[in-house]
């Protein structure tokens, strides 16, 4: 492949990887923990849509769509490696 398509491939890879986000939050409050999430990208200027939840051993896993500037999502990034409710994350 050529420089151009590899750039583009990048490009795509990395806005894709941060159009999903997995924050995994504890249980106990399953409505304040996800309000608590959507405050997090409502404060960042991202867009977001709730698309998954799963249960396990005592943690909930959402998974959501975030969309906007790269930026705001780097400061969310960096939000979400502070905070003591998400206790995990993917990208």
């Amino acid at each position: 492949m050529n420089d151009h398509y590899l750039k583009k491939l990048d490009r795509i890879t990395a806005i894709l990887t941060q159009l999903q986000s997995k924050p995994v939050v504890r249980a106990q409050d399953l409505a304040v923990n996800l309000k608590h999430c959507e405050e997090l990208f409502k404060k960042h200027h991202l867009k977001y849509v709730l698309i998954k939840q799963q249960y396990t051993q005592g943690n909930i896993t959402a998974t959501w769509r975030l969309t906007g500037k790269n930026t705001h999502h780097e400061e969310l990034i960096k939000d979400l490696v502070d905070d003591v409710k998400i206790i995990a994350y993917q990208f």
